[in-house]
C-alpha cells in the first residue's frame, strides 16, 4: 500500500508541475507518513509574479491523504511584476492543503511575520517590504466547484515604495489590509503550474 500510494503521489506531482525533472520529485516516510520533498520548484505567471524555492517539503498521514501540512520551504524567494526577486523570511509560518473529492477544498497560510527583501546597507538596492500577523487563504466555493474564494489579510503592512497610479493615496504604510473576492476557474489553475503560468 505504502509504496503504490507513494509512486501515485510522485506522478500526480510531477504531472501538476511538467517544468520540473521527475527526479527532483521524491516521497519518502515510510511507513507512517509520506513526506514530499521537490527541489528546484519555479512557478511564474504571464502577469510577472514568481515564486521559486530550492526545495519544498509537504507532509500527510498514511490515513488522511486530503489533509497535506507544509513542513518547509528552503530558500523561498518572491517576485512582484516589474520588481526584482526577493528572499522570503517568516517568523511562525504555518500552512496547509486540504483536498475533499479531487479538488482543492482549503488552503491556509497564516504567519506573524513575512518580510521580503533584506535592507542594503549602502541604501541603493531596493527597499524590502514586510508585514505583521496576516494570512492567505482559498477556500472552494460550495456553489461553484470550479471556483475559488480568495482572502488576503495583512496587519502593519510596510511598501518598499508608494503604490503606483491610485493606489498612492494608501501611502507606504497600510494599518491593515483585506482583499477578498472569487477566482474563476481556479480549480484549473491549481491543477497545473503550465495553467497557473498562463493565468492573467
Amino acid at each position: 500500500y505504502w509504496s503504490q500510494t507513494a509512486q501515485r503521489i510522485q506522478a500526480q506531482v510531477a504531472q501538476a508541475s511538467p517544468a520540473l525533472p521527475k527526479e527532483s520529485i521524491v516521497v519518502t516516510g515510510f511507513p507512517y507518513r509520506f513526506e514530499t520533498k521537490i527541489t528546484g520548484f519555479r512557478v511564474q505567471t504571464s502577469t510577472g509574479f514568481v515564486f521559486q524555492a530550492s526545495r519544498f517539503v509537504a507532509v500527510a498521514s498514511p490515513f488522511n491523504l486530503n489533509l497535506w501540512a507544509l513542513e518547509g520551504a528552503l530558500e523561498p524567494q518572491l517576485k512582484l511584476p516589474g520588481g526584482p526577486m526577493r528572499p522570503l523570511q517568516a517568523s511562525d509560518l504555518k500552512a496547509s492543503l486540504r483536498y475533499k473529492d479531487g479538488q482543492l477544498a482549503r488552503f491556509s497560510l497564516t504567519f506573524e511575520a513575512l518580510q521580503a527583501g533584506a535592507a542594503d546597507p549602502s541604501g541603493l538596492g531596493p527597499a524590502p517590504w514586510r508585514t505583521g500577523a496576516g494570512g492567505i487563504h482559498l477556500i472552494a466555493d460550495p456553489q461553484d466547484a470550479s471556483r475559488l474564494a480568495f482572502a488576503l489579510d495583512l496587519k502593519a503592512l510596510e511598501l518598499s515604495a508608494l503604490p503606483e497610479g491610485p493606489a498612492a493615496i494608501l501611502g507606504a504604510k497600510i494599518d491593515h489590509l483585506r482583499l477578498t473576492g472569487p477566482i474563476s476557474q481556479g480549480q484549473t489553475l491549481l491543477q497545473s503550474t503550465k495553467a497557473w503560468a498562463q493565468a492573467q
